[in-house]
């Protein structure tokens, strides 16, 4: 039985986003994201007592023309991303409410609508290389 609380953001077959839902209560720690996405997304659901042993993770030696990846974490309030395709056509929405995740492939361009007072976490991709060179705005 497919996971309701997990849902692929799709255009045809190209993968735009991940949306992890506030009520998500898999057991153990559960990778959401493929295997060959840039950025590794895994929800912990762990018991008093559990423990994940000290460690450090490995440089990867050659990245080169990556997408930059976006996890977006609803805190409070209501959100809608929007995926536009490159005619500047919305493809694909989705509303994220308080305690959802969404993870942007990269792939497409995207916008932000707040629907309500929102505090939303943004985590991307570093380092930051400047205004001129972190994103294309579209008017």
């Amino acid at each position: 039985m497919p996971n309701e609380t997990v849902e692929h953001i799709k255009a045809n077959d190209e993968l735009l986003a991940i949306v992890v839902r506030s009520g998500y209560d898999d057991k153990g720690i559960n990778f959401i994201t493929p295997q060959d996405l840039v950025l590794q997304f895994g929800m912990h659901n762990r018991e008093a007592g559990e423990e994940s042993k000290a460690h450090k993770h490995f440089n990867i030696p050659e990245l080169s023309d990556i997408p930059v990846l976006e996890v977006f974490y609803i805190i409070e309030g209501k959100a809608k991303v929007n995926f536009f395709d490159d005619d500047s056509n919305v493809l694909k929405s989705v509303v994220l409410e308080r305690g959802d995740s969404l993870i942007n492939t990269g792939t497409r361009t995207h916008s932000v609508d707040y629907m309500e007072k929102t505090k939303m976490l943004e985590i991307k991709q570093g380092p930051y290389r400047g205004k001129e060179k972190d994103k294309s705005i579209r008017t």
